[in-house]
């Protein structure tokens, strides 16, 4: 009986150990909010994000503004006005590359220009500057072409 107690003592502290070794783990795999200072969710490294990761920030990165340069060629080629399938594809973009930021920021510990980690305040940057990118581009060539 006082065997049996003991066991249970034992697995009893293996297993608070293991919590809070898992805990500790979590909280150093965090980034900072925007402003607060405090834990947006887990990530994971990014020299461990593996090619998930790499191909999620090369998309928003460098796929989504030749997409956009793309779509607003066709736009002026083959233009039937302001609301043609070429405009709903480029709203469509500019939403999917905005999502892709947000899940690299998130999820995939994403960075900013300097390489410190990126916060929901440099998101909201990141939206303000590409949204008034692309706005600007659809507006110049729906309305002079």
């Amino acid at each position: 009986m006082v065997e049996r107690s003991k066991v249970r003592s034992a697995k009893s502290n293996a297993a608070e150990s293991a919590v809070s070794a898992v805990s500790a783990e979590s909280k150093a795999r965090q980034i900072p909010a925007a402003s607060t200072g405090t834990a947006v969710g887990p990530t994971t490294d990014p020299s461990t994000a593996g090619a998930g990761g790499c191909l999620l920030r090369v998309a928003w990165l460098i796929g989504a503004p030749v997409a956009l340069l793309t779509l607003a060629a066709l736009i002026v080629r083959d233009s039937a006005g302001p609301l043609d399938i070429y405009s709903a594809l480029y709203g469509g973009t500019v939403l999917a590359a905005l999502g892709l930021r947000y899940v690299d920021i998130v999820r995939f510990n994403g960075l900013t220009t300097s390489g410190e980690p990126a916060t929901l305040a440099d998101y909201r940057r990141y939206v303000l500057r590409f949204c008034a990118f692309a706005l600007a581009l659809w507006l110049a060539v729906t309305m002079l072409f």
